[in-house]
């Protein structure tokens, strides 16, 4: 039995009846969704060459969806924007995606393998490290999510040509990087991403050069941001994000108010 398939065959073994497994793509870019896959195969179906998503050729990744879609009970994607992972975090966002997707299978599995992050479902859930390596169900759901992903990528930069989105589907790359500084942030971008917010902060400074600024170093949690952030401020909104991004990433000198002079 092929090594990515003992544990299911282990499952079927002890009364498993419906094994689905999980995998997120997206939780590194800096624009666009995070995207979640859940997939329930046929007990003993077994497709040769499914793994990480991230280690096949986008030939053989393509191959292999077509084989899982053929083949699969359930699949069920669930995307997550960009203003969504920026208001709860990336972290809790590829959650919700996983949960989410789970919920719309159908048949409704026995047990979920997830890859590394645990879920707070009904049923059984089996966090595995590396799990799209080492589970052949949660590789399928690797590469489904993998690709659909890359599909909406591909579309988002016919929207916003100059960007290269088709090219590194968001990640922070030097021709990203490159975009970003000279034609500016997207609505695509997530503005809680360090880069980003770092950008976003430049622009204020640069349409804004006569207000007044104040940094301090800020701690991980507990800041209540009313009792810093000017109330009248016309830069309070973009500030909030700023300030937010800073507080997820420890210690940084950040902007807290302004004057309400520009």
């Amino acid at each position: 039995m092929m090594n990515n398939y003992e544990l299911e065959a282990k499952l079927y073994q002890e009364g498993k009846k419906y094994i689905a497994g999980t995998d997120e793509v997206g939780r590194g870019p800096l624009a666009g969704p995070v995207v979640a896959t859940a997939v329930i195969m046929p007990k003993n179906c077994y497709i040769e060459g499914v793994t990480d998503s991230k280690k096949l050729s986008e030939k053989k990744r393509k191959l292999l969806r077509t084989k899982i879609e053929e083949n699969a009970l359930s699949i069920v994607t669930v995307f997550i924007d960009e203003k969504t992972i920026d208001e709860i975090n990336i972290y809790e966002a590829s959650r919700l995606a996983m949960t989410k997707a789970i919920s719309g299978l159908h048949p409704q599995p026995d047990i979920v393998l997830s890859d590394a992050m645990p879920l707070y479902l009904d049923v059984e859930n089996v966090p595995i490290i590396k799990g799209d390596e080492k589970s052949f169900v949660i590789g399928c759901a690797s590469i489904i999510a993998k690709e659909l992903r890359d599909e909406y990528m591909k579309i988002l930069d016919y929207k916003y040509p100059g960007y290269g989105l088709a090219k590194h589907k968001g990640y922070s790359t030097k021709a990203h990087m490159k975009a970003i500084n000279d034609k500016g942030v997207l609505p695509i971008h997530r503005k809680s991403f360090k880069p980003v917010a770092k950008e976003c902060f430049n622009l204020l400074i640069a349409e804004y050069p006569n207000a007044r600024y104040d940094y301090v170093n800020l701690g991980h949690a507990g800041l209540n941001l009313d009792a810093y952030c000017h109330a009248t401020s016309p830069l309070r909104r973009a500030t909030d994000i700023y300030v937010n991004r800073c507080l997820d990433t420890f210690y940084y000198s950040c902007l807290l108010y302004t004057s309400d002079a520009a």
